[in-house]
This record gives C-alpha cells, sequence and structure tokens, in this order.
C-alpha cells in the first residue's frame, strides 16, 4: 500500500507547489518575476519531503502491507490498490508534470531498496 500513497501525494504535492506560487486567478503571490518553473521545483520538494513524512505515519500507524485477514479487508485492501493504480494511470495519461512528482515521491525507496540493497 506505501508505493501508491506515495505515488499519490507526488501528485498532490505538485498542486500544493502551484498553490504556493500562484493564486487562484493566476497571478504570482509575490511581485518579484519568477522563473515559470518555481511551482515544479517547489512541487517536487514537497514530494521528496512527503516520503517522510508518510513513512512516519505508517510507523506509528503499523499495518501489514499484505491482504490477510477476512474477505471483507482482503477487498477493502485490494479496492484501495486498484483505485490507486487508475488515479496513477490517469493523472499520466492527462499531465507528464505528475510523473515527476511521482518518481520524486518515490526516489528514496528507489534509492534504498534497489540500490543500496542490490
Amino acid at each position: 500500500m506505501m508505493v501508491p500513497a506515495h505515488l499519490l501525494s507526488g501528485m498532490v504535492c505538485l498542486h500544493l507547489g502551484q498553490m504556493s506560487v500562484k493564486c487562484k486567478d493566476g497571478r504570482l503571490r509575490w511581485s518579484n518575476n519568477l522563473p515559470t518553473w518555481t511551482w515544479l521545483a517547489i512541487g517536487l520538494v514537497y514530494a521528496f519531503l512527503s516520503h517522510a513524512v508518510i513513512d512516519t505515519l505508517a510507523i506509528f500507524t503499523y499495518h501489514d502491507c499484505s491482504p490477510s485477514g477476512s474477505l471483507f479487508s482482503r477487498s477493502v485492501f485490494w479496492g484501495w490498490m486498484l483505485s490507486g493504480a487508475i488515479i496513477v494511470a490517469w493523472g499520466l495519461w492527462v499531465d507528464i508534470h505528475y510523473g515527476y512528482g511521482m518518481l520524486m515521491a518515490i526516489i528514496y525507496d528507489l534509492w534504498d531498496h534497489y540500490l543500496l540493497r542490490f
């Protein structure tokens, strides 16, 4: 369940980056001239930092990440996994920028689990 949570948080963080830079009507929040990619840079930083927040929440609310228990518990687990996968696929289809946020949100796990432990 952690991978979809990280990917979805990467998508949300890009929107937070845009909200940090621009008002609702599209004007910049600050009077100085910022580069047009500032929202993306801030969103990517948020996405990278969101990894630590999600992992901390997972430590304090420990739950097994494999479907076990009753049929209801398993169906809820797979329902969340399927809905997360659908939202991620839709996000990538709509805008490739979501992929950058997803990559930044999961890059720490890729580095830790696949490069350091290989």
